[in-house]
């Protein structure tokens, strides 16, 4: 009777710690969330502006059984209600600077990859435990990296070797900022889509490349450039070592 007793207490337990695990990356999602809806309500309000004080006549919305949505088309500062006269596509340069390789429907938002490989540095966290940068899907990436900036990721290997968020935090690319490590799975659709072709940075180190998805307390997920392979590296791995992972940020549009 005591033993079964012991088990309850000890499923209860686990349980809570799952809680308290998902409420932190609920809270991580939403701040991430929160960032987007920043970036965009200066260019629906600067949008405002211009049906306001716009002297052209502005013609009423066509409505029919297709949903109408405001895009931000290529090139361009403002949204608009109308189609795109060109939107992105696979192998375009993006807003940013870098490689588009994924979009959503009808070409208009998605991911672009850096034109840079941005050499080695380790996936790191202190305390050694797990940290909750658990997404692994498209745009997964950005809540990953935002629980790994508030927890203060830091190099358990020490200073000044750097971390895969130091590197990241301090990248540009025609004065753009706001770069991310990709998630597992969107790792794997840049080694499919531009790490086998003309269309990936030429300037590669080595062939393993972080993820912003922890796998246990120790490791995190990489995925080999060559192969596709995806693996799991100890988070502490020196970026000064033979075969060490490096990073390939993406951005957002």
């Amino acid at each position: 009777m005591s033993s079964q007793v012991h088990s309850s207490k000890s499923i209860n337990q686990s349980d809570l710690h799952k809680s308290k695990v998902q409420v932190k990356i609920n809270t991580k999602l939403i701040e991430a969330n929160h960032d987007r809806l920043t970036i965009l309500i200066p260019g629906l309000q600067s949008f405002r502006e211009d049906l306001i004080t716009s002297p052209r006549i502005i013609p009423a919305p066509v409505y029919s059984e297709t949903v109408q949505y405001l895009r931000l088309c290529k090139d361009q500062s403002k949204p608009q209600w109308v189609a795109c006269e060109r939107s992105y596509s696979f192998g375009d340069v993006g807003p940013h600077g870098g490689f588009v390789f994924y979009t959503d429907p009808g070409g208009y938002h998605g991911l672009e990859a850096s034109k840079l490989v941005l050499g080695t540095a380790t996936w790191s966290c202190e305390p050694n435990n797990l940290s909750g940068a658990n997404g692994e899907l498209p745009y997964e990436g950005l809540a990953n990296n935002s629980i790994l900036k508030s927890i203060k990721c830091d190099s358990k290997v020490g200073k000044p070797v750097p971390t895969m968020i130091d590197l990241v935090s301090n990248h540009k690319i025609n004065g753009y900022e706001g770069w991310f490590i990709p998630a597992r799975v969107t790792l794997v659709m840049m080694q499919r889509r531009l790490a086998l072709t003309d269309i990936a940075p030429k300037n590669n180190v080595t062939d393993i490349v972080w993820s912003s998805t922890e796998a246990l307390p120790t490791k995190a997920f990489v995925v080999d450039l060559s192969s596709g392979a995806t693996l799991k590296l100890n988070k502490d791995l020196n970026p000064n070592l033979k075969n060490s992972a490096q990073v390939w940020p993406i951005h957002k549009f």
